[in-house]
């Protein structure tokens, strides 16, 4: 039974696995480098470092992995920002809870509350200070990505090639028949991801990533004779195998096309499973990190889920969802064009979440560059407010003599950019 069924009797507990196989990491566990401390970041390369001699990266993770590393950097570079403005906000609204919450003795203990405010302004004050300073000496991975470094030193000669255009052809048209058939991985972006990446000639369709990823591991073990360790934050059921939302391991079908092509073992774990069963190397500090930010970008994931799904079908269908279109400003999807496709996507994504602020169609131009100026930075804003001169969507207020942000039609044209790439995905 076992040589028939080998798929069922791989053993992910044992050690040798980690001495005999072919390391490969996810694009997702790369970009989440960034989003760990400095501290962490280091030892869990530092980890890596200690299997450098197994280390494999595919050409299609290589090449996602530096199509969204600076949208990663510069989500996470506004992070001091919100923190600095959420704490600022605290005494203002404890004052209000307090004041609602005890209306009916307001006036007799209006210094009461006034000095307790006092007490915590003085708290978070210190806190936004020391935040500032921590600021100032982190690194600005914008100017010197010591991750990238890293990475491009453990990985130097061992990046797969790409696939030629005439054998993308012919993967697309396999990739169409299983992929429709829910054959994993990647039918879960089948329907979902548009859009692609033009690079050395050939065009790489985004709906077809995870299957390419999959090909180019299926080649590589089958031509080095290796077994295969897959680290990968992803949980879509495309690729994982789960009862009741319990994960079980990865899905029958990718070990059973694993096993029958290379002959050798497929193993998967997530950043979390890697650095666990390496305890040893790490402190406890890293581990637990390694938890959050795997929670949080689960979290993240089921969100934009949720957004897409409301997204999902035809666009007549939300004509007055949230960001409340107006039929008369039904135009194209930005294009990256003036402003590159990072920063776009960062914009459009972040945009659509906060559109309940700007209710008002004819926005003031200074006001919108300083909620920008605060969400992202001078430049980023610098670059948006641009991009929105050059396509039209700013004004002169003849009336007012201001300049202002015609706000309707951005947010026509912010919907119709995430219909059409699925930004939320």
């Amino acid at each position: 039974m076992r040589e028939k069924f080998r798929e069922f009797y791989f053993d992910k507990d044992d050690n040798k696995i980690w001495e005999e196989s072919t390391i490969v990491l996810d694009t997702n566990v790369l970009l989440n480098l960034y989003r760990y401390t400095k501290e962490t970041s280091d030892q869990i390369i530092g980890l890596l470092h200690k299997y450098r001699n197994n280390l494999w990266m595919p050409h299609q993770v290589a090449l996602e992995y530096h199509y969204n590393r600076k949208s990663v950097i510069i989500e996470q570079n506004g992070s001091y920002k919100k923190v600095c403005s959420a704490f600022k906000d605290v005494p203002n609204k404890v004052r209000d809870l307090l004041n609602k919450d005890l209306s009916n003795y307001k006036k007799r203990h209006k210094d009461d509350v006034e000095n307790f405010i006092e007490v915590i302004k003085s708290v978070t004050d210190e806190q936004i200070k020391h935040l500032n300073e921590k600021n100032v000496t982190e690194y600005d991975l914008t100017k010197e990505d010591f991750i990238k470094l890293k990475i491009t030193e453990l990985y130097n000669k061992k990046v797969g090639e790409a696939y030629p255009e005439d054998e993308m052809k012919k993967l697309e048209k396999e990739a169409d028949e299983r992929l429709k058939k829910e054959i994993p991985p990647g039918y879960k972006d089948y329907n979902k991801k548009t859009g692609n990446k033009f690079y050395d000639g050939v065009v790489i369709q985004n709906r077809y990533g995870d299957l390419i990823l999959w090909k180019q591991l299926l080649d590589f073990a089958k031509k080095e004779n290796t077994s295969i360790i897959f680290l990968t934050d992803e949980q879509k059921e495309d690729w994982w195998y789960d009862i009741k939302s319990e994960i079980i391991g990865p899905k029958i079908e990718l070990l059973n096309e694993f096993t029958s092509t290379t002959k050798k073992e497929f193993h998967m774990f997530s950043s979390l499973g890697f650095v666990e069963r390496h305890k040893g190397d790490v402190n406890p500090k890293t581990v637990s990190e390694v938890r959050e930010v795997s929670k949080d970008y689960q979290t993240a994931k089921k969100y934009e889920k949720k957004n897409r799904d409301e997204l999902n079908g035809e666009y007549e269908k939300f004509p007055s969802r949230r960001l409340k279109i107006k039929p008369e400003y039904k135009t194209d999807s930005f294009k990256p064009d003036f402003l590159d496709s990072n920063t776009l996507m960062l914009f459009c994504s972040w945009f659509y979440d906060n559109s309940s602020m700007f209710i008002r169609d004819n926005y003031k131009f200074t006001k919108f560059f300083e909620i920008l100026e605060n969400e992202f930075d001078q430049s980023t804003a610098n670059k948006i407010m641009k991009f929105l001169y050059s396509e039209n969507l700013v004004k002169e207020d003849k009336e007012k003599d201001v300049m202002v942000i015609k706000m309707d039609q951005l947010k026509t044209r912010v919907y119709m950019t995430i219909v059409d790439y699925t930004l939320l995905d």
